[in-house]
């Protein structure tokens, strides 16, 4: 009879502990991005150019000193454009991403016709990160954008096959179109916000900012490029894992 007891009170409280051991071990997953690198001179020319002087704009349009020691634009260390976005990737299994990649020679496929533009936004989530929009003249990036999304799905049904869950949200990572184009660089708008004391003023104020950013980054470009666009010329493909800012592989010719 102890034994019957005994038994019961296991089966009882077991479901339990397997509930708090999941909790306590859940999947680990990240942000990974598929990126073509380039080495443009003209692009970091203009980089170089920009910063300074989009920090000028910033620190007049919230009345500071011109020698008020901080930095609002952070510029970009790499001139790098999004082939493909991968969200809530399984980390334990990212391996998989990268065996896939090295099937697909995509440095060679977009060796021409892939032009930077001086047409500059604003662009993100919170709309803090400057961009320039590329013109994609041979539709190479957006053939290379198709291959990858037509082998990530395909991994993902083979995984899901297996394992019964998906390798990544494929909904999510193709929530946007596709839309080819280069960060230049991020300006901390926190940083800005906290310099305007009237709150009903801070969107007035950062529109300003906006428009006389992407105003100058337009005549910057154009300068830098002498001419309305410069050709790219891509060095690597690379896996990059959003959170940590690091590169899990690379890719060269």
């Amino acid at each position: 009879m102890y034994k019957v007891i005994h038994l019961f009170f296991i089966l009882l409280i077991l479901p339990g502990c397997l509930q708090d051991q999941a909790s306590a071990n859940p999947i680990q997953k990240e942000t990974l991005l598929i990126q073509a690198i380039s080495d443009s001179a003209p692009i970091t020319e203009a980089i170089h150019a920009l910063t300074p002087l989009i920090n000028t704009i910033i620190k007049q349009e919230l009345q500071l000193a011109p020698d008020y020691d901080f930095n609002f634009f952070l510029p970009k260390k790499l001139q790098r454009i999004t082939l493909y976005y991968m969200n809530d990737v399984i980390s334990k299994d990212n391996h998989i991403i990268i065996s896939e990649l090295n099937t697909i020679p995509l440095l060679s496929e977009i060796s021409h016709g892939i032009e930077a533009s001086a047409e500059a936004h604003f662009f993100g989530d919170q709309q803090d990160e400057l961009i320039i929009m590329i013109k994609d003249t041979d539709g190479a990036l957006s053939d290379a954008h198709q291959k990858l999304t037509l082998t990530m799905h395909t991994a993902d049904q083979r995984y899901h096959d297996e394992h019964n869950q998906h390798l990544y949200n494929r909904e999510q990572s193709e929530r946007f179109p596709f839309s080819p184009h280069m960060g230049l660089g991020r300006i901390r708008l926190q940083s800005i916000k906290n310099h305007i004391p009237n709150d009903s003023q801070t969107q007035v104020v950062l529109d300003r900012i906006k428009k006389r950013i992407t105003q100058l980054a337009k005549e910057t470009a154009v300068k830098y490029y002498k001419s309305p666009t410069t050709s790219l010329h891509f060095t690597k493909i690379a896996l990059l894992d959003l959170k940590k800012q690091t590169y899990l592989n690379e890719w060269t010719s």
